[in-house]
Parts: C-alpha cells; structure tokens; sequence
C-alpha cells in the first residue's frame, strides 16, 4: 500500500518512513505542509495518510476533511502529540488515532492493514494515475524501481555496493526494530551523500542500502567507502553500530540480478 506522511518534524518523519516501511508499505511522500498533503492526497489517492494534527500552513484536521471528500478509500491515521477528542476524529473520518511517540502501535497497525484482506479490497479500487508525486523525500533517496532500472542498464566497471548493519537482529532486539531501521535509514542517506557528481544514485530497500557507482572500478568504490565510514563516524561518534559492506563490479554485460547477488549480503 501507498503511504503519505504529513508531518513537521523532519526526525520523526525518517521514523515514521522506517515504520512504514517495516510494516510492508511503500511511502509515496513526505511533507510538512498542510496545503501540500491535500494536494498530494487528491492526486495520487494513496492508500494511506500518516497524519500530524500540527502542520505548517494549516491543520491536520483539515487535511483530514478533505481527504474523505478527494479519496474515500484511503485510510487516515492520525499520528499526533496532542489528541484530545479522539471519539470526534475517529467520527470525522480517521480509521485510526495515535498519540506520538507510540511507534509500536503505529508500526501494528499499518502491518495489519498490509493483510491478504487489505490487499483483496484494494485491488476492487478503480485505476490511480501512476506519475510518481512531486514531492520528494527529505533523505534525498531515489525509489527503488528507480534504482533497479539504473542497475539494469549497468556498464562495464560499474560498481553495486551494498551496506549493512552488522548484527541486525542483536541491535533491533537490543534497542528495538525502530531504531536499528532508523540507523538503516540514516547509513542510506549518509551513502547519498558520500557519492561524488559522476555517481549514479542509492537507495533504501529493507535493512539494506544499495549505491550503484557509476564508471567508479575499485577506485571509486574505495572513494565512496571512505567518505561512508569519516561520516558515519563523525556523526554517531565512537559508539556507532559498525556495518558491513559487500560489492560486485559489472564485467560486461551482466545481469541485473546476478549482480545484485554477487554483492548480497545475507
């Protein structure tokens, strides 16, 4: 399912992407403007709206009531600090009230909606326009059909590298799911970052960043790796998860596939 978030906070709005995503969603945008959601909501419909009752340029509520009107199907939740009539929102037309920061129940309900019956009364819903939406992600990310139709068309000493966390599993059992997935998600936009002009792009898909390296052989790789390792390490200090990294060099002309599974990481 499709996921608008719409909040002020930019941290928390990383969270929620994480959240969304852990729970078997695809985040379709993110905005801190409330003029901006509604736009958003009447033309591309998504399926879902994380919704923040503090909004810049308007309320929540707002987006809220015309949500209902410009995409009936979709589903609102509202994700706020300051709840104080849930009875009347849940009226109004939200399927769910959240009081922040409770992102396990965020995280259960949005994985409940990805059920086998979700996804059975989404596919009785009349076609959606499939022009990607205009407002892009503050992490600066490209979606990951974009990055595999850029991996497809791979040449000759480009180079896939793929980063992870080392020891998911203990760090999400340690310090809970979301903020190992939001360590992910800060590694892949450290990743974006660290990529030089002449490289292609990166992406977050799951626990794992991938950065396709565009004409870079092992020179660019070794470039890249490091600015990774000095930013990660200038940003969470000395106590930073440590992560692992694995790649694969296009020596002609692979496959897609194939050299995604050379750099896997399992």
């Amino acid at each position: 399912m499709r996921v608008l978030i719409c909040d002020d906070d930019p941290l928390i709005r990383s969270v929620i992407r994480s959240v969304v995503q852990t729970a078997g969603h695809e985040v379709l945008a993110e905005t801190d403007r409330a003029i901006a959601a509604s736009d958003l909501v009447s033309r591309y419909h998504p399926d879902i709206v994380v919704l923040d009752l503090s909004l810049a340029s308007g309320v929540g509520m707002t987006v809220l009531q015309e949500a209902k009107v410009a995409a009936p199907g979709c589903r609102v939740v509202i994700f706020s600090a300051f709840v104080d009539d849930a009875d009347g929102l849940l009226a109004a037309g939200a399927a769910a009230v959240i009081e922040k920061p409770r992102f396990e129940e965020l995280e259960s309900t949005l994985a409940g909606w990805a059920s086998d019956a979700s996804k059975e009364r989404r596919s009785s819903a009349p076609p959606r326009e499939t022009q990607h939406p205009v407002v892009r992600s503050p992490s600066g990310l490209e979606e990951g059909r974009d990055f595999y139709t850029a991996l497809a068309g791979s040449q000759p000493d480009d180079v896939l590298l793929v980063l992870q966390l080392e020891d998911y599993e203990a760090l999400a059992h340690g310090w809970g799911e979301v903020i190992a997935n939001d360590w992910v998600l800060h590694l892949a936009s450290i990743t974006r970052k660290a990529m030089r002009d002449a490289d292609r792009m990166a992406s977050f898909d799951g626990r794992q960043v991938h950065a396709l390296l565009c004409g870079g052989g092992a020179v660019g790789l070794e470039a890249v790796l490091a600015r990774i390792r000095a930013a990660w390490r200038d940003d969470l200090g000395p106590a930073a998860p440590r992560f692992v990294h694995r790649s694969a060099i296009q020596d002609g002309d692979t496959q897609a596939d194939l050299l995604l599974q050379r750099a896997h990481i399992a």
